[in-house]
């Protein structure tokens, strides 16, 4: 049974606090692998730490090579690291170890953003931010490093609030932001980008086939046409302009990751149980994301985004192989998943302390996971 949204219109006390509780821990995540009773030796933290710090000195000694290195695929984020060693008057390793500092909670304040935009609720909204927070987005990206797929999330979760909120509204400005947050994940993460635009023009054809019989249709649905056309347009250019693999290229690397359905156990245990050290292997977080899921209903624009979404990185999940599982996984906006989960849980008319209590169960377990997957880094 599909359950709708019951919206807090006005943010409580607790909601607030816990917004404050969960950007708060992002940063506090960035930190901790480097506290000296974590890591007394002063190690490195993360898988790719050292080849951010060497294309970074690369793009340290000449800026325009941001736009060569990696393929050319990313150059945001090395000019977003050159500004931040600037910005701290650091090297390119100090840089690149507190950049962290500035991604974790940008992701939790865009999983907020995206949610807010989507249902209007601020408890469910501050429930995604937390979950974003404690979840393997954080986790998992401080565990290999993932800086790109990390900027590429932030960047496409407030690129897509503003668009449900142009589409709502009517708001030209709030399409604009959108294009503009959009074209800067093309020079970011295509793997993500391909991920999220591809999800946006299957809703683009669903919602179309659901209102092409309204009068007006045009009106409702041009907004997402025209940024899903920016952003083509950017793609292309950024691969003829400047060479770099885009979105085509993305896809076939994805392609190439596919398997039979026969690997698929496999493929599976290896995503969840080898890759990352284990820790996407986060029960609770995924349990209430998949119920979520479930829960979510077709309405408007951003609720049907929501539906195919899912269902989309579904049918790549099911024959990728076990890094290409990995990655869709880790591009889900899993918070947001989760909040609609956790927020039809606590409509439950059930009493008060045992909802009390499901909530602090829900709070410490991903909070001890959290703190336990970290000092687990080094």
């Amino acid at each position: 049974m599909k359950m709708s949204i019951r919206k807090e219109v006005k943010p409580s006390s607790w909601t607030l606090a816990l917004l404050v509780l969960s950007i708060s821990l992002s940063v506090v995540a960035a930190l901790y692998p480097h506290c000296s009773a974590i890591n007394p030796r002063g190690l490195n933290v993360g898988v790719d730490f050292l080849g951010y710090v060497r294309v970074g000195e690369i793009v340290e000694g000449d800026l325009s090579q941001a736009f060569n290195v990696s393929g050319g695929s990313r150059p945001l984020i090395y000019l977003f690291i050159y500004g931040f060693q600037k910005l701290l008057g650091s090297d390119v390793s100090t840089a690149v170890m507190f950049l962290p500092v500035i991604l974790n909670p940008l992701m939790v304040v865009g999983a907020f953003f995206l949610a807010f935009e989507a249902f209007g609720d601020w408890r469910l909204s501050s429930w995604a931010a937390f979950f974003t927070a404690c979840g393997y987005q954080v986790t998992v990206g401080m565990y290999s490093y993932f800086l790109t797929n990390m900027l590429a999330l932030s960047l496409v979760f407030l690129s897509l609030g503003f668009l449900f909120r142009s589409l709502r509204v009517g708001c030209n400005i709030s399409l604009a932001l959108a294009s503009i947050l959009g074209i800067l994940l093309v020079f970011t993460h295509p793997w993500t980008f391909d991920q999220y635009v591809v999800t946006t023009i299957l809703t683009i054809i669903v919602y179309f086939y659901r209102i092409r019989k309204e009068s007006g249709w045009y009106e409702k649905i041009s907004g997402a046409i025209i940024y899903v056309v920016f952003l083509g347009f950017a793609d292309f250019a950024k691969t003829l302009l400047f060479q770099g693999a885009g979105a085509f290229s993305a896809s076939l690397t994805a392609i190439r990751g596919i398997s039979s359905l026969s690997e698929f156990l496999m493929n599976f245990i290896s995503s969840f149980r080898l890759l990352f050290g284990g820790i996407l292997s986060v029960v609770v977080l995924i349990g209430l994301a998949v119920l979520g899921v479930y829960l979510s209903g077709l309405g408007g624009f951003s609720e049907i985004y929501l539906t195919v979404f899912p269902v989309a990185t579904s049918l790549l999940f099911l024959i990728g192989n076990g890094t290409i599982k990995s990655r869709l996984l880790y591009n889900v906006p899993i918070g947001l998943f989760a909040a609609i989960g956790m927020s039809s849980l606590l409509r439950w008319k059930v009493k008060d302390n045992f909802k009390k209590c499901m909530i602090f169960f829900v709070v410490l377990n991903l909070v001890v996971y959290l703190f336990r997957s970290l000092a687990n880094l080094v």
